[in-house]
C-alpha cells in the first residue's frame, strides 16, 4: 500500500527548488546536498599584479612644452609614434636615438644652441628719461587683441624614457633662462630634420633595454 505522506520529488526541477520535507512529515529523510555544477568546479580567478619593476628602473622624464611651442610639439611628437609604429619599436627608443644624435652634435660644436628674445614670453625694461625741446611723439591707438586665452586649456608635456645622464645633459643645456620643454623639441626637431634629408638612419636590433641607434 502506497504512503500518501511521502514527499516525491519532481525531476524536472532544480535541487535547490525542491519540496522542503520540513513541510511533510517529519520523519521523511532529508534530500540529499545539491551536487557541485561545472561552473562551481572552476577555481576563481585570483586578481593578477602587474611588475612595474621595469617602469620604476626606466622612468619617464616629463616636460613642459611652452605654449608658443605647442604646434611644433605635437607635430615632432606625431612624427616620432609614426617612425616607432613603422619599425615596430616603441616612441622611448625612436625618441632616445633622436635626442642622442642631436646631444652628440652638441658636444662637436655641430649643433650649437643660442637664446634669443622672444616678445610674446619676455618684456623689455623701460627706462624712462627728461628731455627738453624734443620733438611731439604720437601715441598709437590700441591694437585688438585676439581670442581670449582659454584658461581651460590643458599644458602639452612631452614624456620619454631615458637615461638619467640624457636628462642631466638637457638640464645643463637649458640652464636658468631656456624651458627645459623648449630644448627637447628643439634637439627632436633637429633630429627629425636630418632623418627627413636621409642623413640619419635608424637600425632596429634585438631589445634589451630602451635603446635606440643611430648612424
Amino acid at each position: 500500500m502506497t504512503d500518501k505522506n511521502i514527499v516525491r520529488r519532481n525531476a524536472f526541477e532544480p535541487w535547490d527548488q525542491q519540496p522542503d520535507p520540513a513541510h511533510g512529515m517529519e520523519n521523511t529523510p532529508a534530500l540529499p546536498a545539491r551536487p557541485p555544477t561545472p561552473i562551481d568546479l572552476i577555481p576563481a580567478a585570483e586578481p593578477g599584479h602587474r611588475d612595474r619593476g621595469w617602469d620604476h628602473k626606466h622612468r619617464a622624464w616629463t616636460y613642459k612644452v611652452p605654449e608658443p611651442l605647442r604646434q611644433k610639439a605635437l607635430e615632432v611628437r606625431d612624427a616620432i609614434t609614426g617612425i616607432a609604429q613603422s619599425g615596430s619599436a616603441t616612441t622611448d627608443e625612436i625618441a632616445f636615438a633622436f635626442i642622442s644624435l642631436a646631444l652628440s652634435h652638441i658636444e662637436r660644436g655641430i649643433l650649437i644652441i643660442q637664446e634669443r628674445p622672444d616678445a610674446r614670453r619676455q618684456k623689455m625694461a623701460v627706462v624712462w628719461e627728461e628731455s627738453e625741446g624734443g620733438r611731439l611723439q604720437e601715441i598709437p591707438p590700441k591694437k585688438a587683441r585676439g581670442k581670449k586665452h582659454d584658461s581651460t586649456r590643458r599644458h602639452l608635456y612631452l614624456a620619454y624614457r631615458w637615461p638619467a645622464s640624457v636628462h642631466q645633459q638637457l638640464c645643463r643645456i637649458s640652464g636658468n633662462s631656456l624651458a627645459r620643454g623648449e630644448i627637447v623639441v628643439a634637439l627632436l626637431q633637429y633630429s627629425l630634420n636630418a632623418y627627413r634629408r636621409g642623413s640619419l638612419r635608424l637600425k632596429l636590433q634585438p631589445r634589451t633595454s630602451v635603446s635606440g641607434e643611430w648612424s
